[in-house]
């Protein structure tokens, strides 16, 4: 089931009729959104800076979870992409703190 945010996602899953599964934020997440994605989702597949990683573990740790990510490596040098950059210092960091 594809959804475009956390809040088009609520409503679908509060009517899902899939107690037992388990989804997957697949996509931009913005860091106000972080505490709604906790709640929401199992895992969070598009890590794309620290400062988010930072949030959703508060959010996750606040719910007494600890929410699996994925992060997402920038690998292209268009503007429009999301990721960290390979060879950051960022990305070292995020990885050790993920882990």
């Amino acid at each position: 089931m594809g959804r475009t945010g956390c809040r088009s996602f609520r409503r679908k899953a509060l009517c899902s009729s899939m107690p037992e599964a388990e989804f997957h934020l697949i996509g931009h997440l913005q860091s106000t959104q972080a505490a709604r994605a906790a709640e929401l989702f199992a895992s969070v597949d598009t890590l794309d800076s620290v400062s988010l990683a930072e949030r959703l573990d508060q959010a996750a740790k606040r719910l007494g979870q600890r929410l699996r990510v994925l992060i997402e490596i920038k690998l292209s040098p268009e503007e429009s992409k999301a990721g960290m950059d390979p060879e950051s210092a960022e990305l070292a960091g995020t990885a050790g703190a993920v882990a």
